[in-house]
């Protein structure tokens, strides 16, 4: 949870990490060798896209919570909350 919360707190809000698999049987079949780990390095960004409505349950609570989210209902829903979030106060 700290991780996250430190992410959301600095300027890049991205988390890089390595991911882990073994060889699929596919790949051993067609190409031979043994069953090994694979790694790839994968980038997590946490940059809000309007492309999800975020879910508030905590009414008016001040700490610092990771929010959950839903998909939106459809297309239109998703241009209006950015035609919205590009408005100047």
């Amino acid at each position: 949870m700290e991780v996250f919360t430190d992410t959301f707190k600095s300027d890049d809000k991205t988390l890089e990490y390595i991911q882990s698999r073994l060889r699929s049987a596919t790949d051993i079949y067609k190409h031979g060798g043994h069953v090994t780990m694979v790694y790839r390095d994968q980038l997590f960004r946490m940059h809000y896209d309007n492309k999800r409505v975020l879910v508030d349950d905590r009414l008016g609570l001040t700490e610092e919570v990771l929010l959950d989210s839903k998909p939106l209902q459809n297309i239109s829903q998703g241009e209006n909350l950015r035609f919205i979030s590009k408005k100047r106060v």
